[in-house]
């Protein structure tokens, strides 16, 4: 549970132990299953033998069956881990989910939990890897207790719980579905009816049954106890499709007071449609309570004479009334099951309607219940019916409702036409582009700003020429600036207005993306661009600048910025504005614009104790982190009752308490100052609960440590100040670094506050900010630091080492930084991938890939100055090791060589680049180095990862010496090697199998006349041999090939 990122709950037949049978405490148990589910954040997947769970737990995924039966959803749904409770299971599709997903992915963990049953088959797939035998009640609380006790509670979750709301959006369309379904097969068949008309229309449909039942259900649940007996065949399945409460289970307040729907039985087995009426006239006198059967006409005939034991019960004298059992007879004139068989097709050709079908149009169940004398009604249309079954439920004693229903054949139809509306729902609901604020092909998206005045929230005077900008932190919003906004309001000339902005996803700016949308299309179920979110993920904190100075622009009608303050984020936003501004890209800012930046990370100076690029790695790797968990507690609140608003605030708690732990940061503000600790909290509890997705992107999309960053060389150091809090460890020492850098910039520190320097000192704040604005330096200047030249030296020093690098670039220490997985698409628009490529058997013309997967690795130097790039994608029929084979080897290295106590090997930058054996004697001494310091124990690397590394490691030597690779591999050869006097390796041509047996006139692009080639290689080995053998025939008189001096053929290890 703790590993799992796609963990769901599958809820099957509850049965109590014992010899015996019989249903377990179904009310007690769904309770404890729902709350284990919210608890977790797994979603649920409820039979219809536990559908009073549906209609209890705000966990279910409402109509699971039909989200299933949608093609891309279907196969985008692999769950990791499986947790069944109860066996067995009516659903196909859930049941072929788990096939699926345990068959594709072995490491799929399927968990059964049920009671002790050695004479049954509880595992017919044979998917199961965990069974335990136990009670509910017994079982899941304790596992609840030992993961709270080992401390998962809070960071568990699932990525597949917003399924829920993919369900919540078919519960809001069901009912004009059903019905406009149902209407759509009966005006196609009107003509036929009032052809042969001898009695009233019928229009009812089986799906409206279930709709009825469940909206009478939905009503009359919260009054008293009911429940629910289904037949097999039909009714059990119509009801694992379209039995789900009318209403949505997470908005009802009576959820946990009520029971609803208290249980629901089948009497599966292999009895089949036998003794039906039978077993639920047992169950309801074991229930003593209102019971629903819904049985079809066949097995309502097969078990007739059981109605007599209900007209007995009715008449004795211990009862005046009977068995409270509403029976509702669906007559479709047959067995209506074999309809959806394959065997339905072949007709009179094997007396389908005989064998089969077996029509019971000549049995009258009005004159069967009179001949019982129970109590019978009628109906042909959904409102008759439903006005007959509420009707009969009201009477508190043994009754019949029938259900004249469509034929045989037009259930079908019916069914069909509702799957597809369903899934054209879910498709065309959630495969859109969102309502996307930051994009960088649409326009830059207009953000929410105050104004301060004198008047405090009212228009700024007209007369105002000078204009400063407030930027917030990550989580916060404008009104973070008030108390400091406001006391600067009121001692600044009339001529400063202050505009303060709630940065992209922050406050009231437009959300980045739809909630629900963007949680659908974190499962990268409906992508809608592509893959995973509908976010656009290349958006930098310099798309976020734009956005800011789109808004003071477009919307103030500002030219120009006179002064700049942020606090964290805000601070490096607005250094992302000088740096547009310096390049031309909304130039709002010049040198003179003044840059407050409050406790904010400016970027890399490359000293010896400023933030280092393994910091940076590790900072983006802990972003990331944040974010997920962040999810797991925002998805998780999808599975909620709304009574449990408390709950999801107390992991909100949680969350933040250990987010404000950092004691480096926060200097333990929560004992320093308590009230201002809780409103802080309180605050953002409030911003997290509406609009974690999109402080999520922002964390990705701003996160510090997200690449190597230089902003602080954008700031002017003479109109730069950096404040930070004396007790915030962290940006306290950032600020002497820079401070060092350039001794012209302003370090101001703040005595007794921490890292929330806004929050702990806003009139602080303020009075620093006016003595600067107005260049009137009253305020508390002997809280400037001087540094010391003992804290000066080891950075200066640093430098100037750095700088003879720079003149030497021979050598580099070499560090991976990191680790990107990528999937590359190679399906065309018509759904075709690439024939023939690949190696060995892969490269035949009859082989076809869909997708190239591989890992990017960077590698950089210590100081972050250089890099090269490498890709590990391991090949089928050349590698013998796997994608995740290899990812575990560069893992393990990257975890090595970011260790602080492990030194690598200096690189020689010109040896390497002349290819004489040196980088594979470097390598080797790299492995040999890295086993000494760890576990890895590997002689020899994996030959991808080998291929990966030695790509970085030239691209890594060719930026050092600074010298575009084909140079500097050229440049590097000893003269008797090299092929030419050229400065660059020669270029070979290729003509690629897209291209062979065609004309140069239809290959797409420009073949240059003046070229010539040392050799033409041409791509063979895919195709038979004599094609193959044309095709180098063909490339030495072709025209191209005239222009080289000789023919390759590549056969990429296929012969």
């Amino acid at each position: 549970i703790a590993r799992s990122r796609k963990g769901i709950i599958v809820v099957g037949n509850l049965r109590s132990d014992g010899v015996e049978g019989g249903s377990s405490d179904k009310p007690s148990t769904a309770a404890i299953i729902s709350d284990f589910a919210e608890s977790i954040g797994f979603p649920i997947f409820a039979g219809a033998q536990s559908a009073n769970l549906r209609f209890y737990s705000s966990a279910v995924v409402p109509y699971a069956e039909h989200l299933l039966k949608n093609s891309q959803l279907k196969s985008e749904v692999r769950p990791d881990l499986i947790i069944q409770i109860g066996s067995h299971l009516v659903s196909t599709e859930v049941q072929g989910i788990i096939s699926a997903t345990t068959k594709l992915n072995p490491g799929t963990a399927h968990v059964l939990l049920q009671t002790s049953r050695p004479g049954e088959r509880a595992d017919p797939d044979a998917t199961v890897t965990h069974q335990f035998f136990s009670d509910v009640e017994s079982f899941l609380p304790s596992l609840h207790r030992h993961l709270d006790r080992v401390g998962k509670g809070s960071t568990i979750g699932s990525e597949l719980s917003p399924l829920v709301l993919m369900g919540r959006t078919i519960s809001s369309n069901i009912s004009n579905i059903i019905h406009c379904a149902s209407e759509k097969v009966v005006q196609q068949n009107i003509r036929v009816w009032e052809e042969s008309a001898t009695e009233e229309q019928i229009t009812l449909t089986e799906p409206q049954i279930l709709l009825a039942m469940a909206e009478i259900l939905s009503e009359t649940c919260a009054k008293e106890r009911t429940h629910l007996f289904l037949s097999n065949s039909m009714p059990v399945r119509d009801a694992e499709f379209f039995l789900y409460p009318t209403w949505t289970v997470s908005q009802t307040k009576e959820l946990k007071d009520s029971s609803l729907l208290q249980s629901v039985t089948v009497n599966r087995g292999a009895s089949g449609i036998d003794g039906i009426i039978s077993s639920a006239t047992g169950f309801a006198e074991g229930s003593s309570s209102p019971t629903t059967l819904l049985i079809g006409d066949l097995a309502t005939i097969h078990d007739l004479n059981a109605f007599h034991n209900l007209s007995q019960r009715a008449s004795t004298p211990q009862s005046s009334k009977g068995l409270p059992l509403t029976s509702i007879i669906v007559n479709n004139d047959g067995g209506g099951i074999f309809s959806f068989l394959p065997i339905a097709k072949h007709g009179n050709d094997v007396n389908f309607d005989e064998f089969f079908g077996t029509p019971t149009n000549a049995f009258s169940f009005a004159k069967g219940a009179d001949a019982f004398g129970l109590p019978f009604e009628s109906s042909r249309n959904f409102g008759d019916f439903k006005a007959s079954y509420k009707k009969a439920v009201s009477l508190g004693e043994p009754s019949i409702v029938e259900a004249r229903v469509l034929g045989r054949d037009l259930n079908v139809q019916v069914h069909a036409e509702i799957t597809k509306a369903i899934s054209n729902l879910i498709t065309d609901h959630y495969k859109t582009d969102g309502n996307i604020a930051l994009n960088k092909s649409s326009t830059i998206c207009r953000l929410a700003a105050k104004n301060y005045s004198k008047d405090e929230c009212q228009t700024h005077s007209d007369n105002a020429t000078k204009t400063l900008v407030l930027l917030h932190g990550w989580m916060g919003d404008k009104e973070d600036w008030d108390r400091s906004a406001l006391a600067l309001m009121q001692d600044l000339p009339p001529e400063w207005k202050i505009i303060s902005i709630d940065l992209p996803g922050h406050g009231e700016s437009l959300a980045l993306s739809p909630t629900e949308s963007e949680a659908i299309e974190a499962t990268n179920i409906f992508p809608s661009q592509g893959s995973g979110r509908s976010f656009d993920h290349s958006i930098s904190i310099e798309d976020v600048a734009k956005s800011v100075l789109a808004t003071l622009s477009d919307v103030y009608g500002l030219s120009y910025v006179d002064a700049i303050a942020g606090y964290s984020l805000g601070g490096r936003v607005s250094l992302a504005m000088k740096k547009l501004s310096s390049s031309g890209d909304g130039a709002l800012t010049s040198d003179d614009t003044k840059l407050f930046l409050l406790g904010s990370n400016p970027g890399e100076f490359h000293g010896k104790d400023s933030v280092s690029t393994q910091e940076n790695s590790e900072r983006w790797l802990a972003d990331r982190s944040l974010g997920a968990k962040m999810l797991k507690i925002y998805n998780g609140s999808y599975l909620a009752h709304s009574s449990q608003t408390a709950n999801s605030s107390l992991l909100w708690v949680n969350f933040l308490s250990k987010w404000y732990g950092v004691e480096s940061l926060w200097a333990n503000l929560d004992k320093r100052n308590p009230a201002l600790f809780t409103k802080m909290v309180q605050k953002r509890i409030r911003s997290l609960s509406k609009r974690a997705p999109d402080l999520i992107d922002m964390l990705n999309i701003c996160s510090a440590g997200k690449k190597s960053n230089t902003y602080w060389k954008y700031a002017n150091p003479r109109t730069t100040y950096f404040l930070a809090g004396q007790l915030d460890r962290k940006y306290s020492k950032i600020g002497k670094d820079w401070r060092s850098l350039e001794n012209t910039i302003t370090y101001h520190e703040v005595k007794g506050v921490g890292h929330a320097i806004l929050s702990e000192a806003p009139l602080h704040i303020a009075e620093f900010l006016r003595g600067a604005l107005t260049e009137k330096n009253d305020y508390n200047t002997n809280i400037d630091i001087a540094l010391t030249a003992a804290e000066i030296s080891p950075i200066a020093l640093e430098k100037d080492r750095d700088m003879d690098m720079l003149r030497t670039f021979t050598e580099v220490t070499p560090v991976i930084l990191d680790v990107e997985e990528f999937i590359i698409d190679l399906v065309d628009k018509v759904g075709k991938g690439f024939n023939g490529v690949g190696w060995g058997d892969q490269s035949r013309a009859t082989n076809t890939v869909n997708e190239r997967r591989g890992l990017i690795i960077s590698i950089s130097s210590t100081n972050g100055l250089f890099a090269g790039i490498g890709e590990v994608s391991p090949l089928t029929g050349v590698h013998p090791e796997s994608l995740d084979d290899a990812k575990e080897e560069v893992m393990a290295i990257q975890r090595i060589l970011s260790n602080s106590d492990f030194i690598a090997n200096s690189l020689k930058c010109e040896e390497i680049l002349a290819l004489d054996g040196s980088l594979q004697r470097y390598i080797d001494a790299l492995v040999l180095n890295i086993n000494a310091h760890s576990q890895l124990n590997c002689n020899k690397l994996k030959p991808s990862v080998q291929s990966g590394l030695e790509m970085a490691l030239i691209s890594l030597a060719s930026h050092t010496i600074r010298t575009p690779l084909p140079q500097a591999l050229f440049q590097s050869q000893p003269e008797e090697k090299r092929l030419s006097n050229s400065l660059l390796l020669p270029i070979n041509g290729l003509k690629t199998r897209k291209i062979i047996g065609r004309s140069l006139e239809t290959h797409n692009g420009d073949i240059r006349s003046d070229i010539s080639f040392p050799s033409m290689k041409v791509k063979v080995g895919h195709q038979e041999i004599e094609d193959d053998g044309k095709a180098v025939v063909e490339s030495q008189r072709n025209e191209l090939s005239k222009r080289a001096s000789r023919v390759r053929a590549d056969a990429n290890r296929s012969w």
